[in-house]
């Protein structure tokens, strides 16, 4: 049996998915970005960080090995005007389902004070399709 390495990656499709869509588009801008968002750039009027909370997990398995895997994200929208904040938390909860992911309980609604801005933080849990396993 060969070995199978990584040719997948489940935030390039989620980043992807969020940047073709239209709405997104004109309310985020250039400012979606991976992991933690760059302090230079939090001036901007809305922003939307995507998080992945653990490393792809196996899921299904079968006599021939791994046959399919669980993904964990965090997709945090920030801005000043909580109608924006909202409108791009909803796109980004449709976009979500369109991936097969579902959101969890988890999560964060909230003003802070400090950066007069609000924040929506949702955590996702999805999974690969069967003998989509290469991530």
């Amino acid at each position: 049996m060969s070995e199978q390495y990584a040719t997948n990656d489940k935030l390039d499709e989620i980043m992807t998915a969020l940047r073709t869509h239209v709405r997104f588009k004109e309310l985020v801008g250039t400012h979606l970005k991976a992991y933690v968002y760059p302090e230079s750039d939090k001036k901007a009027p809305l922003f939307v960080t995507v998080v992945p909370m653990d490393p792809p997990a196996p899921e299904i398995s079968g006599s021939d090995g791994l046959l399919g895997q669980r993904f964990y994200f965090q997709i945090n929208v920030e801005g000043l005007d909580r109608h924006d904040v909202k409108e791009v938390a909803a796109i980004v909860r449709m976009t979500m389902s369109g991936l097969n992911f579902a959101q969890l309980d988890a999560g964060l609604d909230q003003f802070f004070s400090d950066t007069k801005r609000f924040v929506d933080a949702r955590r996702y849990q999805g999974g690969s399709k069967i003998y989509d396993n290469q991530y």
